[in-house]
């Protein structure tokens, strides 16, 4: 029975005489109490609580006080954030680098997931992840792209994902700047986005839905991205300035 109940525990608070209450949480299953911890069901979740000898008389209603206070803490900080999905027929992962000096070549990945959890009352403590599948490379030319595949580029046999964690956002011109750890093959750099974030809307399938969108510059030598060739009349086939455009709506 014991054994049932600690899986659904979410928060381990100890509890001593002299009231000093710490969050422990998460803890391994276990299917027996230790000495002197007994079982509070606080109304909304179970907690373990220790008890000193002699004052458990008068000490389980002051526990069951301090859990409430822990757990309204608690309630109150994950409420501020939520998690939003992101609708990969909606968003858009794409970037752009100069060719011959003088074009400019377009391309996207198709295969991209996002983990937003966005703080309500101060985005600049939301969280983001993207995870983007490196074979998933799109220029609108099949050769091109196999070579963007290739050992020259993105080597997407070794290195199939990259990745992007945001570190730090701070309030920064109409929006935010995103700094993150951007993870091209084998390396990692910080690296920093202007970010937007449009208000909430309800759309006819009754889900709140947002836009973010962040832009942004690399350089691709700086991630092991150096193939290249120069031109007779000087310059190089393909330019060292990557530009990022990201758009993602995500909803809940």
């Amino acid at each position: 029975m014991y054994h049932r109940a600690v899986r659904e525990i979410y928060t381990v608070v100890q509890c001593s005489g002299t009231m000093n209450v710490r969050a422990r949480g998460p803890v391994l299953t276990r299917k027996t109490l230790y000495p002197r911890e007994r079982l509070v069901d606080s109304g909304v979740g179970l907690y373990v609580c220790t008890f000193h000898e002699g004052l458990e008389g008068v000490f389980t209603i002051r526990a069951i006080s301090a859990l409430f206070a822990v757990l309204l803490v608690a309630t109150a900080a994950s409420a501020d954030t939520t998690e939003w999905a992101m609708d990969p027929s909606h968003s858009h992962v794409g970037f752009s680098v100069k060719h011959l000096i003088v074009s400019n070549v377009t391309g996207r990945f198709k295969d991209v997931t996002a983990k937003i959890n966005l703080d309500e009352a101060d985005p600049t403590k939301s969280q983001v992840d993207i995870t983007i599948k490196a074979a998933s490379v799109d220029t609108d030319e099949p050769k091109r792209d196999e070579h963007l595949r290739s050992p020259d580029f993105f080597d997407t046999a070794k290195y199939p994902t990259l990745t992007f964690h945001a570190t730090k956002i701070v309030k920064g011109g109409k929006g935010f700047k995103v700094t993150g750890d951007l993870k091209i093959k084998d390396v990692t750099k910080s690296v920093t986005l202007d970010g937007t974030l449009s208000k909430a809307v309800t759309s006819p399938w009754n889900k709140q839905v947002r836009a973010a969108e962040f832009q942004g510059s690399i350089k691709r030598g700086d991630f092991g991205l150096k193939w290249n060739k120069a031109l007779e009349a000087g310059g190089v086939v393909v330019g060292e300035d990557v530009a990022l455009d990201i758009q993602i709506e995500m909803n809940k």
